[in-house]
């Protein structure tokens, strides 16, 4: 909507481009001064039919004479201040950058028209619309570009005598794009969804699977409750066990016949996974194991964001790791298992990188080995805030992995908003160390 205090913003913005405008004259020639008047009236013209185009309607008939508004009664000041012909030139002008503006409207709305169906500044009008009201109105334009894709999500399900118990899910889905908008704020819905404490890690998957509303959510949901039903509990693991190649990181534990993988290039960048490598790593994965439970730790940012894409040197190096753990896990011995969790929020804000699940940890205990298993709602890491955290959880336990969930409801426009940016990792541990307490 437009209300009075955007109009007179705009207002005030146009008036300082016309006074800029006009002033330059004098460093020509006073004589000049109708002519750069009469030119910076026709430009306030083209900015505001362009702004008002982009942000109250985009259909351009209909914003010509709220466009005109200023402009014209900038002409009729015009006629008192100089006469003569200043008002067919200055009439002229306006025709001139008025139409000149309605084909640069035609210009940037015509490609997206052409690709998606989709008129490129009422987009713009949406995203602004979500970024300074919340509206959720952008999820219509996902809809109609979204396309239907099947993708694996396996689910660790823990369960303990009169306690809370966990899910560990994986969906093949990218929390995304942004705020509350698509899957912006996966892991808050999907822990609705159970009474059970949820986690939710990031898996193999890239910007090309944001969900497109979040009302897709309750498609998974419903897909790892449907699960439930021929669910085989066992009270035996794995000692959990490193596999290194090249940059790659990857800690591995066997639960009956699932193969858990977590894997980081930290203090490399650690960022989005093509889901190609993840579904490769598991489809090889299967000559050893039903299911295959990936995660990408997603728990360094180190310069500019970027995908790991298949058939990279990077990819190769991921999964050759997984191949290691494919062929080495399945021989090892199984204990008895212990499980502690904890679930701690954390008096930090979106803004600051934090999102609404906070901080959950998951401590196995099995064959005399603790692992922690440490998961961050937000969107990265900042360099360093990873080794920092996991040198203290192994304070306490033999192995620890630090993952964030990758979720975007800490981001609006940039998405560059790492856990440690905002909030040093020395305020970030005290909470740390609450859940590993509890956890133990």
């Amino acid at each position: 909507p437009m209300t009075w205090n955007r109009s007179a913003l705009l207002a005030l913005s146009c008036t300082l481009f016309g006074v800029i405008i006009t002033l330059t004259s004098l460093t020509i020639s006073q004589s000049m001064l109708p002519l750069f008047y009469a030119i910076s009236l026709g430009i306030i013209l083209g900015l505001r039919l362009l702004v008002l185009v982009a942000i109250a309607d985009y259909r351009v008939l209909r914003m010509i004479l709220p466009a005109a508004s200023q402009s014209l009664a900038g002409i009729a000041m015009g006629m008192v201040l100089f006469p003569g012909n200043f008002f067919i030139f200055a009439l002229v002008l306006q025709v001139f950058f008025g139409l000149g503006f309605i084909l640069l409207v035609w210009a940037i709305d015509r490609p997206l028209y052409r690709t998606f169906q989709i008129r490129g500044l009422d987009f713009l009008n949406s995203f602004l619309a979500h970024l300074t009201d919340g509206s959720k109105a952008l999820e219509d334009f996902f809809r109609k570009i979204g396309e239907e894709v099947t993708v694996p999500q396996v689910t660790l399900f823990f369960r303990r005598n009169e306690k809370t118990g966990l899910l560990l899910t994986v969906p093949n889905v990218h929390p995304g794009p942004m705020g509350e908008i698509g899957g912006g704020n996966l892991p808050r819905g999907m822990q609705s969804g159970f009474s059970e404490m949820v986690m939710v890690p990031h898996g193999a998957a890239t910007h090309d699977f944001n969900l497109v509303s979040e009302q897709e959510i309750d498609k998974l949901v419903q897909a790892v409750a449907a699960s439930r039903d021929n669910l085989v509990f066992s009270s035996s693991a794995t000692r959990s066990v490193r596999y290194q190649e090249g940059s790659v990181s990857l800690l591995c534990q066997v639960f009956r016949d699932t193969l858990l993988m977590v894997s980081t290039r930290s203090p490399e960048r650690t960022e989005d996974l093509d889901f190609n490598i993840g579904m490769t790593i598991m489809a090889e994965g299967h000559r050893s194991f039903p299911h295959i439970a990936f995660i990408d730790a997603h728990n360094c940012y180190a310069g500019d964001i970027t995908y790991v894409l298949p058939a990279t040197r990077l990819a190769m190096e991921y999964y050759h790791a997984g191949i290691k753990a494919i062929d080495e896990t399945p021989g090892m011995p199984r204990f008895s298992l212990e499980l502690g969790i904890a679930h701690v929020q954390v008096p930090f804000s979106r803004e600051q990188g934090f999102g609404d699940q906070g901080i959950q940890l998951a401590v196995v205990r099995a064959g005399e080995q603790s692992t922690a298993y440490h998961l961050i709602d937000g969107n990265n890491m900042e360099s360093g805030v990873r080794e920092t955290i996991r040198n203290f959880l192994l304070g306490s336990v033999d192995e620890a992995e630090v993952m964030t969930t990758d979720s975007h409801v800490v981001n609006t426009v940039s998405g560059k908003n790492p856990v440690g940016l905002h909030v040093p990792v020395s305020e970030i541990i005290p909470c740390v160390d609450a859940a590993l307490r509890q956890a133990l």
